[in-house]
């Protein structure tokens, strides 16, 4: 059975392995999901009954999905050991990891964050005068030190008025507005253009542009969203 697994992001940093026994009770092909205790875990190369080796537990994955469910960002991804493939069946399955990018029902693959379950982790909030001249909701992109080496945007976690102080997130994956005319290939670090526009571009402006961080997943033209890690900015 050819698994699918191609690993995303192989230069992001951000991948984690154990050793363990071979839990499988069968002989494991290279880049095979396997359940390990409570989770599931991906070998990273074949490895026979009984044998010791290295496995993946956390990480940005492209898997191979069930193509008669369409999967959103944010939704939890269960390994049918079965099928070879993720689909939304909690039933009979084992919890894989959240879904990155929205991915249809004739979608042949999805990428995953392996053993996390929340679309947006926040590994850290920081209290923030909001000065972009607007109110901001949750989710909202305050940008800050605009056209500087210094720049950078926040996520808002909780709805902020304008002027006031609030909590954002400065260290964050998550889904934000992109340029549709523009594709964009994962690795790649992305802009934010301010006040005109409102989203993310690989353009580089002389007023309002602020970086805003490395892209996780590939997002295509036409395609009105993208997945970035803010904290990420090269």
């Amino acid at each position: 059975m050819a698994f699918n697994i191609n690993l995303a992001l192989d230069h992001y940093g951000e991948l984690e392995e154990i050793q363990a026994v071979n839990p499988s009770g069968a002989i494991l092909t290279a880049h095979q999901p396997t359940v390990f205790e409570d989770k599931i875990i991906i070998s990273k190369n074949g490895l026979a009954i009984g044998a010791t080796g290295w496995f993946w537990c956390k990480g940005v994955f492209k898997v191979s999905k069930n193509t008669a469910v369409a999967l959103s960002a944010g939704d939890i991804a269960y390994w049918d050991i079965t099928d070879g493939n993720v689909n939304a069946d909690n039933k009979n399955n084992k919890p894989m990891g959240v879904v990155l990018v929205d991915a249809g029902a004739s979608d042949a693959f999805c990428y995953i964050k392996l053993n996390e379950y929340a679309f947006q982790e926040a590994r850290s909030i920081v209290s923030i005068k909001n000065d972009s001249g607007a109110d901001l909701a949750v989710g909202g992109v305050l940008p800050t030190k605009p056209n500087t080496a210094y720049s950078r945007i926040y996520v808002a976690s909780e709805a902020v008025t304008d002027s006031a102080t609030g909590k954002f997130y400065s260290d964050i994956a998550c889904s934000l507005a992109k340029n549709p005319a523009v594709a964009f290939t994962r690795g790649i670090i992305v802009n934010w253009l301010a006040s005109t526009s409102n989203f993310l571009t690989t353009a580089t402006v002389t007023t309002n542009i602020c970086i805003a961080g490395r892209v996780l997943a590939d997002a295509g033209t036409g395609v009105s969203t993208a997945v970035i890690d803010i904290a990420d900015r090269g």
